[in-house]
């Protein structure tokens, strides 16, 4: 609106130099003078009103809870901070994004991101501006809020068109300093393109006059003076919706001399004197739009002939002008051309002097490099040698301890052989899944291999988090022991918290799966066993002994979903876990054993 005002002065006092009656230029000037009176006015009041809002906001700020509402919040104080306090502004923002990006609040995001934007360029930062504007393009496109994406669109296309025309004078990030003007002025051509698309299906008048006039003056930019003239049009039609006929084409005049204007003042400052033949299209294009005005505007037939007097001469003007300077820029490039003639000279002179010296340096040059690139090539074949043997080194380690305990595995590698160890106490644990046979009717092979693979992954995960080594799985049964092969006092607590997690998961999993999974009985006992490596071909970690044919009797005795603990096992434990006596029970070569339920 501003813009418009100025323009508006400007076309005034033109008027008055053409000689209009005085009393004319005075009345425009009062009213002028009247608007800006009311303009500042309605400022004032408008500051105070937006100062009473953002004092409620803050008082509501502290007590909103988490959510979405106070993400709003935020939004509303960064968007009333960027006019008066820019960085008040982006600091709500950023709350707010963050409080958004929390919650999955994806509009939220693009509201901060389109707030945030705004504030950047009212700080005359368009990189910025640019930054924040696409990723609320982009949050918006995720939450599918095409009025935003309408929005984003407009602005990413405006802030481009800036930086293209200040790319000179502004600092931007390296990844925005590397592109052209005219490649910015591309993007925000393409950027205006999408957001009219979205206008139209929305019906948003507002923002498709000013897009279709914002893309107007990046094609007049471009050179493309009938795709701005058809932009203007698509404006003008769009803005006949809004106001009437006649404040519309006001209102496109205007914008065209401001484009037209504002570049001519650009060639000016820059002295761009390549482009002379886009310069003089820009004075001619003026000139006539100013010659237009004034015919609508005069009142008699003399004024008429008098204003299309002066355009013919100003034209012709604009004609010598224009024919000088592209005179005087031909002379330039003759003398820059002399001149660099007599420099490509000196140049060849020095060329045929240095010549031979470059030749003899050259030579020394390759044959160092031939020396250094056999030199390097030998060494990267070296290392290369060595990592590929630290490589299988390590490979084979891993697949070492992945089958026995590390400290089998060292003796194993410093001797060649791991001799057989008693272990006094220890705590030995056996699984076994209860149907596994009717399972085996009722799934495919590959269905029962894949939940068997599940749920002994998930055995060998719980192993580990107690310190709990797994000796082997015969079937469907799964055997390990608590206590080797270095001992550990809580052996037999860290074994049945460890059988009590194998019960939760199947448990869990019966839930989920119903018939897809199995479920469990579990035996535990503790005693001595012996450990070592049994054979010399695809050898094993193995234990033998009583206590491991006892712990085979408690799984055997347990019952569908319960954990059964020996006599011995039970005085460890008993202390920490609740236990359900159960008698004495017969198992298989043993006769009557007290045993036990874990409480679970």
């Amino acid at each position: 609106m501003l813009r418009k005002q100025v323009v508006f002065c400007v076309n005034s006092k033109k008027l008055k130099n053409n000689m209009l009656p005085d009393f004319i230029f005075r009345t425009k000037y009062a009213i002028i003078l009247m608007g800006f009176a009311l303009f500042a006015c309605g400022t004032a009041v408008a500051q105070k009103q937006g100062q009473a809002y953002i004092d409620s906001l803050l008082r509501e700020l502290p007590k909103a809870k988490e959510d979405t509402i106070k993400v709003r919040i935020l939004n509303d104080l960064g968007a009333k901070y960027n006019y008066t306090k820019p960085d008040e502004g982006v600091k709500y923002a950023q709350q707010g994004m963050d409080l958004a990006t929390r919650l999955g609040f994806r509009r939220g995001v693009a509201a901060s991101c389109k707030v945030m934007g705004s504030c950047y360029a009212l700080k005359r930062d368009p990189g910025m501006a640019v930054e924040y504007y696409w990723r609320c393009l982009k949050a918006a496109e995720d939450a599918y809020d095409r009025s935003t994406m309408s929005a984003a669109l407009f602005a990413l296309g405006k802030n481009f068109q800036k930086m293209a025309e200040d790319s000179a004078k502004l600092r931007l990030p390296d990844s925005l300093s590397r592109i052209s003007k005219m490649q910015m002025l591309n993007r925000a051509e393409n950027y205006l393109n999408r957001a009219i698309f979205i206008q139209k299906e929305l019906g948003d008048l507002d923002l498709l006059q000013a897009s279709y006039s914002q893309l107007a003056a990046i094609q007049t930019l471009q050179g493309d003076a009938e795709g701005a003239k058809e932009s203007y049009k698509q404006h003008s039609k769009y803005l006949e919706g809004i106001y009437n006929q006649e404040k519309s084409t006001e209102v496109v005049k205007s914008d065209m001399q401001y484009v037209y204007g504002k570049k001519q003042e650009k060639l000016k400052e820059e002295g761009e004197q390549k482009d002379l033949a886009w310069q003089k299209k820009v004075q001619q294009q003026a000139l006539k739009n100013e010659y237009e005005k004034k015919q609508s505007e005069a009142k008699t037939e003399i004024e008429r002939q008098a204003v299309k007097f002066e355009y013919e001469l100003n034209l012709k003007q604009v004609e010598i002008e224009s024919a000088q300077k592209q005179a005087k820029a031909e002379a330039e490039l003759a003398r820059a051309r002399t001149e660099q003639e007599k420099k490509e000279a000196i140049a060849a002179e020095h060329l045929k002097q240095e010549r031979k010296m470059i030749y003899a340096i050259s030579t020394v040059a390759v044959l160092m490099l031939i020396i250094a690139i056999t030199a390097a090539y030998a060494y990267r074949q070296k290392r290369r040698d060595h990592l590929a043997i630290a490589k299988e080194k390590q490979r084979s380690e891993a697949l070492l301890l992945n089958i026995l305990p590390a400290e089998v595995a060292e003796e194993l590698k410093e001797k060649g052989s791991a001799a057989a160890k008693y272990f006094d106490d220890v705590t030995v644990i056996f699984t076994d899944f209860v149907g596994f046979t009717k399972a085996g009717e009722r799934m495919s092979p590959q269905e029962l291999v894949n939940e068997l693979d599940t749920c002994f992954k998930a055995f060998d995960g719980i192993m580990v988090k107690y310190g709990i080594e797994k000796i082997k799985t015969v079937g469907d049964a799964y055997l390990a022991v608590a206590g080797l092969p270095q001992g550990v006092q809580d052996h037999a607590r860290n074994m049945v918290s460890a059988a009590i997690e194998i019960l939760h998961f199947m448990v869990e999993r019966k839930k989920t799966l119903g018939e897809g999974t199995f479920e469990i009985r579990i035996g535990v006992h503790t005693g001595s066993v012996v450990a070592g490596i049994v054979g010399v071909r695809k050898f094993a970690y193995d234990i033998w002994g009583d206590t491991v044919n006892t712990a085979a009797r408690m799984e055997q005795s347990s019952e569908p979903g319960k954990i059964n603990i020996s006599q011995t096992t039970y005085e460890l434990v008993k202390d920490k876990f609740a236990c359900i006596y159960r008698g004495e029970i017969h198992a298989k070569n043993k006769g009557g054993m007290k045993m036990y339920f874990i409480s679970c």
